[in-house]
């Protein structure tokens, strides 16, 4: 039985949202909602367990252009990896910088290269 509060097209979101790995308070956030406790409740009446991510990770849902997509692609390739861990790789890189100016800076210069603003 589905909860009046919650259509369809939402329990199926949340859903996904928990299945790749969101945190409560980033499902929370996503789906524009006051109270992680809603999140919880509903995700418990279903049987939906979050997993608690104990490395410090966290998972933000992406959509990539084909584009972009197959540039990735083609960069994992050559490094014999798949293209979550070549994104993985790429994002890592900023938050390796030595301190957050320095990861500002690197990405003011990626998108300026890339003609961003």
């Amino acid at each position: 039985m589905m909860s009046r509060s919650w259509p369809r097209h939402r329990l199926v979101h949340l859903g996904y949202l928990a299945g790749i790995g969101c945190t409560g308070p980033q499902i929370t956030a996503a789906l524009g909602l006051a109270r992680v406790q809603a999140v919880s409740n509903t995700l418990r009446r279903y049987g939906v367990k979050l997993h608690r991510r104990r490395d410090g990770r966290l998972v933000q849902a992406v959509a990539f252009s084909r584009r972009a997509l197959d540039v990735i692609d083609e960069a994992a390739a050559q490094r014999g990896i798949s293209r979550d861990e070549m994104i993985q790789k790429v994002i890592e890189v900023f938050g390796a910088e030595e301190s957050s100016e320095d990861a500002l800076d690197l990405i003011a210069n990626l998108l300026d290269d890339g003609g961003e603003q």
